[in-house]
């Protein structure tokens, strides 16, 4: 594996990407006709129509808006596709009531584009943390993660959520390294919209908050109030404030124009995070440490990614605790939550990997002799994504199977 950039890295690059986008669009057609597959798409699919009507509100709130406003360019670039081929827009909308299964199938690819785009930004992201090969081991780790692979299959919001934050998270770490005014803007706009993908965004104040206190002098904590002046008088935090404001409103506008509907769903989703969906299983802060993440990364990368960290913390604790800052307020935002969906740790599961690369990389450094180094890391990464990779095979395979009626 490359030590530094150039071509070798570029190409095994290309060649994760490519792997991740195959193990995403294999079987992406699952359950197709039958539009109740994956309930949540016929929630947004439907209302994405409805903006050909011209009005643009999608009168739903459950989820912010920007994925539906994307899945609805996408539409309006395939309709107008069908217009130039001879296909009026009024035959397009006719055969939707007919058949959802075209519009949902399009819809799921608008989750496999950035699904496969946040295995490139973690690549980013590992460079920036440990280079090249920690940047390609978390792609690798990332593109073969079950959970990451089965919710890019759905027309949902998660995918794109975690691509805005993991985005997010290489503008807060060249935050804290330049202090640029610049860096904390793109940070803004990426957790805007990251919120616009999905409310639990909202924890990302936090995150830039972590960093900004991180980069000021430890004279400056002997006084809290003029800490707060600083932060108040600083052009960076209003940089970060003003952009991810900016972002949200402009991608989810009518959470301002129609405050009322927004507001009362905003309310109901609070509400049924903390009461649960069906049969009790206890909390997130339990829940999901010992079954939710294992199961989204498999054992031992999950495993390698807990000793990654505190690896990564003795290297470097103020980076690491700005990355960690990302993970450790997602699981915090769940903790008392008893609604236990699998992908409510999604955002985490890049951190995860990032942190397992980091690990594995720096133990084969320390460990393997420097002639034999790169052949027991590339030993070593077999072993840890062999289970997670033969799981997505099984997946693929049981969602690509077609189940037909025995005659009478």
């Amino acid at each position: 594996m490359p030590s530094d950039t150039g071509k070798g890295s570029s190409r095994l690059l290309a060649f994760v990407l490519l792997m991740a986008a195959v193990l995403r669009v294999w079987s992406l057609d699952f359950g197709l006709p039958n539009t109740l597959a994956r309930p949540d798409e016929t929630e947004i699919v439907p209302r994405v129509l409805l903006f050909f009507t011209g009005d643009l509100n999608p009168r739903f709130f459950h989820y912010p808006s920007l994925y539906f406003y994307v899945v609805g360019v996408v539409y309006a670039v395939w309709a107008g596709l069908l217009a130039v081929g001879g296909q009026p827009l009024a035959e397009t909308l006719a055969a939707a009531a007919v058949d959802l299964s075209p519009f949902i199938l399009l819809a799921r690819g608008v989750s496999v584009a950035p699904g496969v785009a946040t295995v490139g930004v973690l690549y980013l992201l590992g460079k920036a943390l440990g280079g090249v090969r920690v940047g390609l081991v978390a792609a690798l780790f990332l593109a073969v993660a079950p959970l990451h692979v089965r919710d890019a299959h759905f027309a949902t919001t998660d995918v794109v959520l975690t691509l805005f934050l993991t985005l997010s998270a290489v503008f807060a770490l060249h935050a804290l390294r330049t202090g640029h005014v610049r860096d904390y803007a793109l940070a803004g706009a990426c957790s805007g919209l990251a919120v616009s993908a999905k409310y639990v965004g909202l924890v990302m104040p936090g995150v830039i908050t972590a960093t900004w206190l991180l980069s000021q002098p430890a004279p400056a904590f002997t006084n809290p109030v003029r800490l707060l002046g600083e932060a108040l008088r600083d052009r960076r935090t209003w940089a970060y404030t003003c952009a991810m404001l900016g972002a949200f409103v402009v991608t989810s506008p009518y959470a301002i124009l129609d405050w009322p509907l927004f507001t009362a769903h905003f309310g109901f989703q609070l509400g049924h995070l903390a009461g649960g969906h069906g049969y009790p299983m206890g909390i997130g802060g339990t829940y999901h440490p010992r079954f939710t993440l294992p199961l989204s990364t498999g054992w031992p990368v999950y495993l390698t990614g807990l000793v990654g960290a505190g690896m990564a913390v003795r290297a470097g604790w103020k980076e690491a605790a700005v990355l960690l800052s990302f993970p450790l307020l997602f699981y915090a935002s769940t903790f008392s939550s008893q609604t236990l969906f699998l992908r409510y740790m999604l955002p985490v599961v890049p951190f995860v990997c990032l942190f397992a690369a980091y690990g594995v990389v720096r133990a084969a450094d320390a460990r393997a002799p420097e002639r034999s180094r790169t052949v027991v890391l590339a030993a070593v990464l077999l072993l840890l994504i062999a289970e997670p990779l033969a799981r997505d095979v099984a997946m693929n395979r049981l969602l690509g199977r077609v189940e037909v009626e025995p005659d009478d």
